[in-house]
């Protein structure tokens, strides 16, 4: 989840998107082969094109749904979700998991670099594409010493705009936008003069549980930081683990205001008093983690029951 300079991914998606069929009809052929993958005739079975395989390839790692290499999911809660017989979800019908994908997708830097800068370091609420680009640029000239092609950088942007964007103008065909799971999410808006949008406000798809899982995977990775290592009783302020400048950022990634950050986790902290407590010292809040740890697949169970 940490930023590594000398690892930064952009161009690897052929320029689509992930469609809703794709995960499970890759996940099933997996499951049957497991060099699937890598047979030279394989995309004529999922009846797509090359580059649309090693597009699907390269999303079902971004969104860490699949270790590539090893042919398996990446861990117990990716197969728990996406599983194409068993999981709780596999053909993505649930806002939730499509929530928890880009949750997962944009807290992946290495893989996913410029979907982990837009929602985490670009924080305009309104922004026109080319301010976009500008500001993704110096940031990289700042960055690393890395060089990428201006035409790569911006037919990435392109894709992370349309995979987003709802337009206001209906551009887009019928087809194209029931294949696109994740306009759904409302995170970025397209308004007329070509501008966007992309605000911190209230989303009641974004429940407490939702919200419960991600904070377990941040502490996962914040595991032996200053945070919170050799702590019997481990106390995190509620602006660095929900805004971190290090972490993936909580509140960027999932477009949230203040207020609705603060009601879900008070919500957390009411559901699963028994592993979280609130508290204010000085005027800071602060999480309380106590001795007692909340299973993530158990979490997961519990959000699609």
């Amino acid at each position: 989840m940490l930023l590594n300079t000398n690892q930064m991914a952009f161009g690897r998606n052929e320029t689509f998107f992930l469609k809703y069929n794709w995960t499970h009809k890759a996940l099933d052929a997996i499951e049957k082969n497991k060099d699937f993958l890598t047979k030279p005739d394989s995309f004529l079975d999922l009846g797509v094109g090359k580059n649309m395989l090693s597009s699907i390839r390269y999303w079902l790692g971004a969104y860490r749904i699949l270790d590539v290499e090893n042919q398996d999911f990446c861990d117990d809660i990716a197969r728990s979700i996406f599983h194409p017989e068993k999981g709780l979800d596999p053909y993505l019908e649930r806002e939730e998991t499509l929530w928890l994908m880009h949750w997962r997708l944009c807290s992946n830097p290495i893989n996913a670099t410029l979907y982990y800068w837009f929602f985490n370091r670009f924080k305009n609420s309104h922004f026109e594409k080319e301010e976009l680009l500008l500001t993704l640029n110096n940031w990289l000239q700042n960055t690393t010493s890395k060089k990428f092609s201006p035409n790569t950088i911006e037919r990435d942007v392109n894709l992370l705009l349309k995979t987003y964007s709802i337009s206001s103008q209906n551009e887009d065909g019928m087809e194209e936008a029931l294949e696109n799971p994740f306009t759904a999410l409302e995170l970025v808006f397209k308004n007329s003069d070509g501008s966007y949008n992309s605000e911190f406000r209230h989303r009641e798809s974004v429940g407490h549980k939702l919200l419960t899982f991600v904070i377990l995977e941040l502490l996962n990775e914040m595991k032996g930081s200053d945070l919170l290592n050799k702590r019997e009783v481990k106390l995190i302020p509620l602006a660095e683990l929900i805004d971190s400048s290090e972490y993936p950022s909580i509140k960027n990634i999932f477009r949230l205001s203040e207020n609705c950050i603060i009601k879900l986790i008070e919500d957390m902290a009411i559901e699963y008093g028994k592993f979280f407590e609130l508290s204010e010292t000085a005027g800071q809040r602060n999480l309380i983690l106590k001795g007692s740890q909340l299973s993530p697949n158990d979490l997961i169970k519990d959000l699609y029951k």
